[in-house]
């Protein structure tokens, strides 16, 4: 609760650019809970958090292990916040692709026709969709050395999705409610987010669930099912809707880790992801990377590779009209 509590409290001030504020919560924190990457005793207290609260019925959902990739996230916001202006005059566009139903034919289990998105999703103006942006939203505004802004847009693609099978979506049929999109938001659009319904509580097992991708000449496409928003993932996130906190949580988590898949195949010479996923295994690790989790690699990635990559991040990222 102490670590949740601060977070919270850290990234509010981060969203209000208060980041002396914020390092005023974080540093202090670090320094009690070290990361884990400078094997120093009481670390492990970031795994040990998850193992209790997973433990707990009902289970909350706060990432894996709890709350470390937030706190991460935040420490690399902060330390560019603290040390120039982050004026964020070039707006970066996300486009929020929803199709408002899904037709599935799975691997298994039964066919869905016609399953409706979510209409909680459409709450407070899509509040859930922008808690889980929010420190996504200052963390683009801080690696982009203060140029860009995150802007987000919203569309309901008046048709349905259609997914036939696992492959469907390496060959790219998460495409088509982009091109579905009124006439002129894709070129003007940087990157997008498809959210799709779906709900595995149906039985419905078509091979995947989230991911990323890409769209035209180097625009991400994150991935995911509205119950991926909405609810927890049973049984391994535990049961029910998700609380504002853990989407706060869970959500910035996920989306840095297929954000740093879309950065490492955009920069394919510093060999960051030659293999799917090998930063799982330490032994693939560059020699100069000292951390141990997942988290760690993105930070060593961002502060030892990526800042100093041409073309600069920003020029990356910013694809509209491209």
């Amino acid at each position: 609760m102490e670590i949740l509590t601060k977070l919270l409290e850290a990234e509010d001030k981060v969203l209000a650019k208060d980041y002396l504020g914020a390092s005023k919560i974080t540093g202090p924190l670090i320094e009690k809970y070290p990361l884990i990457l400078n094997d120093t005793p009481g670390n492990n207290v970031w795994w040990s958090n998850y193992t209790i609260v997973n433990g707990r019925t009902p289970r909350p959902h706060l990432g894996e292990p709890g709350t470390y990739a937030h706190l991460r996230m935040l420490d690399d916001i902060i330390k560019v916040g603290i040390s120039k202006p982050l004026p964020g005059n070039t707006a970066l566009q996300m486009a929020i692709v929803m199709p408002v139903c899904s037709d599935i034919v799975p691997i298994k289990g039964p066919t869905l026709l016609n399953y409706r998105l979510n209409p909680d999703i459409k709450t407070n103006s899509y509040e859930a969709v922008r808690q889980s942006l929010r420190l996504f939203q200052s963390y683009i505004l801080a690696i982009s050395g203060g140029e860009l802004r995150l802007e987000l847009n919203f569309y309901e693609v008046n048709s349905c999705f259609q997914i036939k099978k696992a492959t469907d979506y390496v060959g790219g049929n998460f495409s088509a409610p982009i091109l579905q999109l009124p006439a002129g938001v894709a070129d003007k659009s940087d990157m997008f987010w498809v959210i799709y319904p779906s709900d595995p509580s149906t039985g419905v097992d078509f091979g995947f669930s989230s991911g990323v991708s890409s769209f035209g000449p180097g625009k991400a496409v994150f991935i995911c099912e509205d119950h991926w928003v909405m609810k927890k993932r049973s049984p391994d996130q535990g049961e029910g809707n998700r609380t504002d906190v853990e989407r706060r949580m869970y959500l910035p988590e996920w989306i840095q880790h297929e954000f740093f898949h879309h950065l490492f195949s955009s920069w394919p010479e510093l060999g960051l992801e030659k293999t799917p996923h090998e930063w799982f295994t330490k032994a693939n690790w560059p020699a100069d990377f000292t951390g141990n989790e997942e988290e760690d690699y993105y930070a060593e990635a961002l502060n030892k590779r990526l800042y100093q990559a041409t073309p600069s991040i920003a020029q990356k990222l910013k694809r509209a009209g491209k």
